[in-house]
């Protein structure tokens, strides 16, 4: 499993899954609406905790670390799996999603 750092995955899911012009709207909100389902879907509560500390409060990871009382490798092994299982994720449902299109043609 190849490891992908925050700005890989960002640059990975606005140019592969919403195009090249980084996508419209509407492809931004079906992308927040995909996101929105694996966070709650797809993740552990733990992976799902640590995530939304990272990214949503804007933690570093040995802050929460200490909140968690684990080791900050903890929260950095945490965080890679999770979001290696969002890009996953992601890239299935846009690709599932590409499909289903090219077929209503």
């Amino acid at each position: 499993m190849a490891r992908r750092t925050d700005r890989q995955v960002n640059e990975l899911l606005t140019r592969d899954m919403l195009g090249p012009q980084g996508g419209n709207r509407g492809q931004l909100a079906l992308a927040r609406e995909a996101l929105r389902d694996v966070l709650r879907n797809e993740l552990t509560d733990r992976q799902r905790q640590i995530v939304l500390m990272r990214y949503y409060e804007e933690q570093r990871p040995i802050d929460i670390a200490r909140q968690l009382g684990v080791a900050p490798s903890t929260v950095t092994r945490s965080l890679q799996r999770s979001r290696c299982r969002i890009y996953r994720c992601m890239r299935f449902y846009f690709d599932y999603r590409r499909m289903r299109m090219g077929e209503d043609d």
